[in-house]
């Protein structure tokens, strides 16, 4: 089939869309006018693991600021601040990473896909690593839950602001940046 996405659509405010095929045939009337009305994303906050300081997520006119703390993401089980929306199946997400404050040399921030909350849970995620100066990119991935943690660095001396993508096809999950 044929998807078309409307980037444009504001929060809110309905939409009417009509459809014409066209092809060796020549052109088909115009569809009945579908309608849609977009809704502002709304993400739940949770602290995962032990993080010593509680984290934050606020939304001021769709700039989403997420503070948090934590161990790290990684080895068998991660902590930190997460701001996430429930997601079944397969589905992409897409951040543009303006800013960060770094309080520790190890900071990360990023997309991460994940079968739960538990801090041992299967999960793959695209981050900016503050720890990988040369090679800030770095996709992560634990296969199953209390597994390792493998990662895969990306391309080298990028810097903020940063466009992530992380894209999840069944079990195949591709990550992008730009």
């Amino acid at each position: 089939g044929t998807t078309y996405t409307d980037n444009t659509a504001g929060s809110g405010t309905n939409y009417f869309y009509v459809v014409t095929a066209t092809g060796n045939g020549g052109t088909s009337t115009n569809s009945l006018a579908i309608s849609g009305t977009p809704q502002a994303l709304t993400l739940v906050a949770a602290d995962v693991g032990t993080v010593g300081t509680a984290g934050s997520t606020t939304n001021s006119s769709g700039v989403w600021t997420v503070k948090g703390a934590g161990g790290d993401i990684g080895g068998g089980a991660d902590s930190g601040h997460f701001a996430y929306q429930n997601m079944l199946g397969d589905g992409e997400v897409i951040a543009r990473l303006t800013n960060a404050t770094w309080v520790s040399s190890a900071g990360k921030i990023g997309l991460m896909m994940r079968v739960g909350t538990n801090t041992d849970a299967a999960e793959a995620s695209l981050v900016f690593d503050r720890g990988q100066s040369s090679t800030p990119r770095v996709f992560y991935r634990r296969t199953t839950a209390d597994g390792n943690t493998y990662n895969f660095s990306g391309a080298a001396n990028q810097s903020l602001p940063l466009w992530l993508r992380l894209r999840r096809a069944g079990n195949s999950f591709t990550a992008y940046t730009s």
